[in-house]
């Protein structure tokens, strides 16, 4: 079922194709349905609004139960909800827990400030109506992400009210870092065009690739390589200059924002990672011991980003990991 949530308002049509991540998935007992959480009026210069979704797989039994919410990666230009990393929908049906994958606008027509709003609309929207619509225990919300949904993640953080845990996988804690302001292997070593990465910035808000106008291309298979190939990400993405306007960033950086009252984090990263260097989980663990914050960084020898390269059993120790650490932190869920 697709539902969209408006104040005062169930809107509720079929949906023709439920987006999973394999095939067992079809077969599931919980049932999926889509909500719009946020309903907003787009910047200038674009029109209209846009309408932002979360897919949430709760169980039907009028109990409450705990939630993770989880946020894809895309380098925050691309991908999807549908998108998700070590079948953790999958889990959480087991466990009897209810999992969110949010959608957020992407960037560069939205900046970071006002992807990090959807950000905590949506977790505030699982708090405050997510106990009427779909059964959610608010006090009991753990947050999860790949890439750049891990960094998101990680910004989560920092916000009030805090997680009960986060679990970021191959995320990132400085965009102020040279990993993304400067030229990066291997990225600086291909070759790139302007022209073509920059026909990829959408006359429109999106808030999945998948819904760009008919016609558009496929948003990342030139403008990312480009803005990695020119250290342009950071500014591109946050509307600020990092060399001149540092100051502005910092508090879109969770590695410089970290408070004693953190929530306890489980770290995944690749040791060979050529897209998001482990160097951005080991400094973000760095700042969350300084700040005697509970955490873990587990690093996946020979793995690159997503784990490619990894042993199938080095994946299922990851996942037996995450898993751990879920339940530790959402608890029993009510049978």
């Amino acid at each position: 079922m697709r539902t969209a949530w408006i104040p005062g308002v169930m809107i509720m049509c079929a949906l023709a194709t439920m987006f999973m991540e394999d095939d067992a998935s079809a077969q599931r007992s919980v049932p999926m349905e889509t909500y719009i959480y946020k309903t907003i009026a787009n910047p200038p210069p674009y029109e209209g609004t846009a309408e932002i979704e979360a897919d949430v797989h709760a169980p039907k039994d009028g109990k409450r139960h705990p939630v993770l919410v989880y946020f894809h990666g895309g380098a925050l230009i691309g991908g999807g909800r549908p998108d998700i990393k070590l079948k953790l929908d999958k889990f959480c049906e087991e466990e009897g827990y209810i999992f969110v994958s949010a959608n957020y606008r992407l960037g560069p027509e939205i900046k970071v400030p006002g992807i990090l709003e959807d950000v905590r609309d949506v977790l505030l929207w699982v708090r405050e109506k997510g106990p009427e619509l779909f059964g959610a225990d608010p006090d009991s919300i753990v947050v999860c992400g790949s890439s750049a949904g891990g960094y998101l993640t990680l910004m989560a953080g920092t916000m009030e009210p805090r997680p009960k845990a986060l679990l970021s996988m191959w995320g990132y804690g400085d965009i102020l870092g040279d990993w993304y302001t400067t030229p990066y292997p291997p990225y600086s070593e291909r070759e790139v065009d302007k022209e073509a990465g920059y026909a990829e910035v959408y006359k429109q808000v999106v808030t999945e690739a998948s819904k760009r106008t008919p016609g558009a291309p496929i948003r990342g298979r030139k403008f990312y390589p480009y803005l990695r190939h020119e250290g342009l990400w950071t500014k591109e993405l946050t509307g600020f200059d990092p060399e001149t306007e540092r100051e502005k960033i910092v508090p879109f950086c969770p590695e410089f924002n970290v408070t004693p009252d953190y929530p306890p984090t489980l770290f995944f990263h690749g040791e060979k990672d050529s897209d998001v260097p482990v160097e951005q989980s080991i400094g973000m663990a760095a700042a969350l011991k300084e700040k005697g914050v509970e955490h873990e960084l587990v690093i996946v020898p020979g793995a690159g980003h997503t784990l490619g390269g990894a042993t199938p059993k080095q994946k299922a120790e990851v996942r037996d990991k995450a898993c751990e650490f879920l339940r530790k932190h959402l608890g029993k869920a009510e049978r």
